[in-house]
């Protein structure tokens, strides 16, 4: 968060060329994590509440010359082509959050006929 503040307050990049390659590649290491972590998860519960019988057997750089458009003497800036922007946020953020939507559509599919069962 320290490091996103430098780069929104400033209008130069003092900490150098490998600190903001790194600060782009550790941003998208983290939401990437973040959206495969929440697939696992509802993974993970749609296994349980579908097959809770199985569960226990079945569950156990875009990076482009950061120097290249700098306009002042420090200047960090990250250059990411449209095609392979576009192919990280269908890979790393929409295909994640649709599996996730289906599974808790099923998941919520099974819990409300085993809620009926039971009534």
């Amino acid at each position: 968060m320290p490091v996103e503040t430098i780069r929104f307050t400033e209008s130069c990049w003092l900490l150098g060329d490998l600190a903001c390659a790194l600060s782009y590649i550790i941003g998208f290491t983290l939401t990437s994590a973040s959206v495969g972590n929440m697939v696992l998860i509802s993974i993970d519960r749609y296994v349980a509440i579908c097959y809770p019988l199985q569960y226990p057997s079945q569950i156990t750089d875009h990076l482009r010359q950061p120097d290249r458009y700098n306009s002042c003497y420090g200047e960090c800036v990250v250059v990411i082509d449209y095609a392979s922007g576009a192919v990280d946020l269908v890979f790393t953020f929409i295909g994640p959050c649709t599996v996730i939507i289906v599974l808790y559509m099923r998941v919520f599919v099974v819990a409300v006929s085993q809620a009926r069962a039971m009534a």
